[in-house]
């Protein structure tokens, strides 16, 4: 459903009556051609949209051009047809479709309302994407809309299994952005819906590696574009994704789960030991230990990996030797350790971990770190693992 571009040289301006009411004009401005995304298609031009109706205003719009051959005119109308009727703050709407006239009747129309950008422009290097290995507020919300708008589409009998980052527009307004699905069809089976979402998951995945957010400390962006990937993952429960969540949401809910794990989850100690020992800690640990190569780890439950001895033990440099406390050696003690970082951030924390870098730092190469991420850094498999159990414990890791 790409548009052609239109011969250039065109200097006669261009008017589109609307084929539905007949009074809806559609005028090409600029006929610059305004790519979107990276690819040549589709190709936009600049315009304006009137409708017939007294005093009415003129509303700026992006004017697709579809060159008529068997098909096409249906494929216009079907869009303007869906965008119009199609009521969700994330799908776009279309202001208005048609045939040009005179030398313009090869071609049809259909106008959508401004954007700055698509999902494409942040699939290239130096994207504002992604800061300190994680997706950024900005982007987090854009690939919240998008999420928002595939599932208010399938519930509906709609999808995009030919998703691309160009179908998906992105719109600026003050502090404000929004991401609207364009493109989409109707689909009758589940599997051409779930298509969007390991389309999804690979775009995101590829925003990550292009961006250098990549690495161990992203563990939490590429398990979640995997499980998107394989099939594993979908709908809704992206949103839940410790890569899609605020800096301050992920530390409430480190807080949360301390909370729970104190008041709930005691360890319990060995009878007649003497010695203190865990419950079952020996066992735990030595299953760990004893998985044959090239084979996957046994999962726990947040109870059975509370108290094994599988957690990092050295505190990271950052920390220093501030605390006088031992490291913490399981993932009970980690999260005692992270809850007293937290509530006493000024008493632990260098100010070189959490100040602002200055402008000759930036012009340097330095790149801005704060607390979330030196914490990934340091223990990102465990923090992952408290994001995931804040929000189901139940969940077995």
């Amino acid at each position: 459903m790409d548009p052609t571009q239109i011969p250039t040289g065109a200097s006669e301006s261009l008017v589109v009556k609307s084929e539905i009411d007949g009074t809806t004009e559609i005028i090409i401005s600029d006929w610059m051609v305004k790519r979107i995304g990276e690819s040549k298609r589709p190709l936009v031009y600049k315009g304006l949209v009137k409708s017939g109706t007294a005093g009415s205003q003129a509303v700026e719009a992006y004017i697709f051009a579809f060159k008529c051959h068997e098909g096409v005119d249906q494929m216009a109308k079907r869009l303007h047809r869906q965008c119009s009727t199609f009521d969700h703050p994330n799908v776009m709407r279309s202001l208005g479709y048609g045939r040009g006239t005179k030398s313009f009747s090869e071609y049809m129309f259909v106008a959508f309302p401004i954007f700055d950008r698509t999902f494409s422009d942040y699939l290239r290097k130096g994207s504002s994407a992604t800061e300190m290995g994680r997706f950024s507020i900005p982007f987090i919300q854009i690939v919240r809309d998008t999420v928002s708008g595939l599932e208010a589409l399938g519930e509906h009998g709609f999808g995009c299994p030919t998703l691309k980052g160009t179908h998906i527009a992105v719109k600026e307004e003050g502090d404000t952005i929004t991401a609207k699905i364009w493109n989409f069809s109707e689909c009758s089976s589940d599997k051409l819906k779930d298509g969007a979402w390991i389309k999804l998951g690979g775009m995101l995945l590829d925003v990550s590696c292009i961006n250098f957010a990549a690495g161990p400390e992203c563990v939490e962006i590429t398990d979640m574009c995997r499980k998107m990937i394989n099939g594993n993952l979908k709908g809704l429960e992206i949103l839940t994704q410790s890569a899609l969540l605020h800096v301050q949401d992920k530390f409430d809910n480190v807080l949360s789960l301390w909370r729970h794990v104190s008041v709930n989850c005691a360890p319990q100690i060995q009878q007649g030991s003497g010695q203190g020992l865990l419950q079952n800690n020996q066992q735990l640990k030595q299953a760990v230990q004893n998985v044959p190569p090239g084979t996957s780890k046994k999962k726990h439950t947040l109870v059975e990996f509370l108290d094994l001895e599988d957690t990092i033990s050295e505190r990271p440099k950052w920390i220093g030797t501030i605390r006088h406390s031992k490291a913490p050696k399981t993932f009970r003690e980690l999260l005692d350790e992270l809850r007293d970082i937290f509530e006493h951030e000024d008493e632990y924390i260098p100010t070189t971990i959490t100040r602002k870098l200055g402008a000759r730092e930036i012009l340097d190469g330095k790149r801005e770190a704060d607390l979330e991420h030196w914490i990934r850094t340091s223990w990102a498999e465990d923090f992952l693992k408290m994001q995931v159990w804040a929000s189901n414990l139940a969940a077995t890791l």
